[in-house]
């Protein structure tokens, strides 16, 4: 995962996860890719501003986010959550925004995840 990370940073595009719970901590922390993710996005108020254990990411608002500027955004939320944010961040960009999950069970599951 960590190649698959690097060539969206080599490319000065962001990596970002959408979703600041205990899914991101634990594929961050456990992957070691903080390295490669730019911040955390989590529309909680009581989230933002703070930064995620272990790694120290920033957590910030969907609205606080330049969009444009995001190559990559990795959902770490519930499935039936993932359509409605995939949309919702779509509007919000001008360039060719790609978004997985990291549910190898979701249908924007990351290619490296899928099932063969």
């Amino acid at each position: 995962i960590k190649d698959y990370l690097s060539e969206y940073t080599k490319k000065n595009r962001k990596v970002v996860i959408f979703g600041a719970g205990h899914r991101a901590i634990m594929f961050i922390n456990i992957l070691n890719i903080k390295n490669y993710i730019e911040f955390v996005i989590d529309d909680d108020i009581n989230k933002s501003s703070l930064y995620l254990p272990s790694s120290g990411l920033e957590i910030k608002k969907t609205i606080d986010v330049d969009w444009d500027k995001i190559g990559l955004c990795i959902s770490a939320i519930s499935l039936s959550a993932e359509k409605k944010i995939k949309t919702k961040i779509s509007k919000l960009s001008n360039n060719d925004l790609s978004f997985f999950s990291m549910s190898p069970d979701s249908e924007f599951s990351l290619p490296l995840f899928k099932k063969i």
